[in-house]
């Protein structure tokens, strides 16, 4: 059914205690055309109302609102008290005939006034050059404020939140702070606040999204980052039709809330309805960033550090009886050995909801490479402590898990090494690497094993160090206890059992006799198990056999040549006479 909206018209109607007054002012202009969604905020004296909503003149060509974004535009109409009248509707945007080149499809207009002359204007519409078609109801649509300046709307400015660009629907502001009847902590910490926009993100599925809120500052052109950690939900959940209110040291939030999503609220069994929360206004002192002007510096190096802070809450940064901030900077340096020691400290500046402030403060870099911290402290007031506190490396690093484990070469020259393993938390220039002591080989800065076959039989210790420009790591050690070589492997062919140098039947046989009749054990156990598995069984020699007549796979190694045993296993033999070096 689709109701005659270009029949549609705003009425505004007074009333008080008694009820209803007198007879309703139609206010929107005369003739057909579409006038939904007013929305009116009256001053705090009375003395002056303003009246927002959306109009489109009728045109019996054009499609409906649902068809068609084009052709909208806001107007108001403004009451005085003193003449019990409303005035003519104006366009909000006088300057712009031409809603569409802009703010396509104008909806949802939420206004608060802070006096007569000044206050808040709050709309959606689609991104300009959207399609007509595109209504931005399923996903897309954009929040804008507007300001109200001594009785003149300024130019909208549109919302910006964690993605640089939050779709949002449904705005509503609320701007009655009245800072001269606080009482404290709140007429400090909302002092050059004006007030608060909450609206409604828009998740995949329509009608579904969290609730964000964005605090206001005076004076500035846009309001803070809207964010939706103040009222954290389930991502499945809908939340919708936003509305908030002011009161104490609180913000109150009310909101549609359906756990699951559209139609599936129920059937999870959690609560569905309006839901109403309090919200704690409280400042949010975040390190958003760390960064040095030289972080590999050599020691003795005067290096500037940057370090950004940003008020993430829904109040200032707490201060003191006289204004002035509480709040500050403490610089640590935290080296290898779980030592922390106080490099500087500094002051912050009185931040709003939003602002973001960057502190310089001059360090010198220390003889060891350490961790820089840098923490909010003091910081007495805070919403959310884990943001508190970024770390950085100041100089290079030490490379982290070093261990040290014997590594045995096998083969007619055995050899026992020490194989070195790390862990590069940084993306490393050189690295040095020490024995007992002294450096015995230097290596690329992305390597991160090394083997040494120099060190002799005994207890050694092993560092490893890395540089990254003019800095140089502490060492990273382990020790060892490193044991003799063992014996030469012998050598042997695989699958001559007789030891004679070839592989014939006779191997077979001379195995098969051991094996069933009792004969003699082959002189090199070793070299009668064909295939390698660690037993003498039958099936080495069939793996003999066929080789020999069936075309099979060859024994395992060490075959045809003379070799050493690779697989460790409990066979073992004198060289064969054949394969003696």
């Amino acid at each position: 059914i689709r109701p005659q909206l270009e029949l549609s018209a705003i009425y505004v109607r007074r009333v008080d205690l008694d009820g209803p007054g007198e007879a309703a002012w139609k206010i929107s202009p005369e003739g057909l055309g579409i006038n939904v969604e007013p929305t009116i905020a009256i001053s705090p004296s009375g003395d002056a109302a303003y009246c927002v909503w959306v109009h489109r003149v009728h045109d019996p060509d054009q499609p409906g609102l649902i068809e068609s974004n084009r052709g909208r535009r806001l107007l108001y109409s403004i009451y005085s008290k003193g003449t019990n009248s409303w005035s003519a509707p104006e366009s909000v945007l006088a300057n712009l005939d031409d809603y569409d080149s802009l703010y396509p499809g104008v909806l949802e207009p939420s206004i608060a006034l802070r006096d007569e002359m000044n206050g808040l204007l709050a709309f959606t519409a689609v991104a300009a050059g959207s399609p007509e078609t595109d209504t931005g109801l399923g996903l897309g649509r954009l929040v804008y404020i507007c300001r109200l300046v001594d009785g003149v709307f300024l130019e909208p400015v549109l919302i910006h939140g964690k993605c640089r660009l939050v779709y949002g629907y449904r705005p509503e502001v609320d701007l009655t702070i009245p800072s001269e009847v606080l009482e404290d902590p709140c007429a400090a910490s909302l002092r050059g606040i004006e007030g608060f926009v909450a609206f409604e993100s828009r998740g995949l599925e329509q009608g579904c999204g969290d609730i964000m809120i964005a605090t206001l500052p005076e004076g500035a052109e846009e309001p803070s980052d809207a964010s939706s950690d103040f009222l954290p939900a389930d991502p499945e959940d809908c939340e919708s039709n936003v509305s908030v209110g002011f009161g104490g040291c609180e913000l109150g939030i009310g909101y549609w809330s359906a756990p699951g999503g559209l139609g599936g609220g129920r059937g999870k069994g959690g609560a569905h309805g309006f839901q109403t929360r309090r919200i704690r206004l409280e400042p949010d002192l975040s390190v958003e960033g760390c960064t040095l002007s030289y972080p590999f510096a050599a020691p003795g190096s005067v290096v500037t550090a940057k370090v950004e802070v940003k008020n993430r809450g829904l109040a200032r940064a707490p201060v003191d009886g006289n204004g002035a901030s509480t709040a500050g900077l403490l610089f640590i340096y935290a080296d290898e050995g779980g030592g922390e020691r106080e490099a500087a400290r500094r002051g912050l500046p009185v931040l709003l909801p939003g602002e973001v402030q960057v502190v310089e403060v001059q360090l010198e870099m220390p003889h060891e490479p350490v961790r820089l911290r840098v923490q909010i402290d003091p910081n007495p007031v805070d919403r959310d402590r884990t943001n508190d506190s970024r770390q950085c490396f100041f100089g290079a690093p030490c490379p982290r898990d070093l261990t040290c484990r014997v590594a045995q070469r096998r083969g007619p020259a055995a050899r026992v090494g020490v194989e070195l393993s790390w862990t590069n938390p940084a993306l490393y220039e050189e690295l040095y690497l020490y024995r007992d002591g002294a450096m015995f080989v230097a290596l690329p800065g992305s390597f991160t094993s090394f083997t040494d076959f120099g060190a002799s039989p005994g207890l050694h210790t092993y560092s490893v160090r890395a540089r990254i420009d003019s800095s140089r790591s502490v060492r990273a050690t382990c020790e060892i206890d490193v044991p003799p070589p063992s014996p030469p492997s012998p050598q042997f062919r695989r699958a001559d059992v007789d030891g004679n140098g070839g592989l014939e039947i006779t191997d077979a046989i001379r195995l098969l006799c051991f094996l069933f009749l009792g004969c003699h054990a082959p002189p090199c156990p070793d070299a009668a198990d064909a295939d390698d598995n660690g037993e003498l069984e039958i099936t080495d020699a069939i793996r003999i056999l066929g080789f020999l007549f069936l075309g099979a796979p060859p024994p395992r190694a060490p075959f045809p040549a003379c070799g050493v045993d690779l697989t460790d296993d409990g066979l073992v033999c004198q060289t064969q006479p054949r394969c003696r070096p």
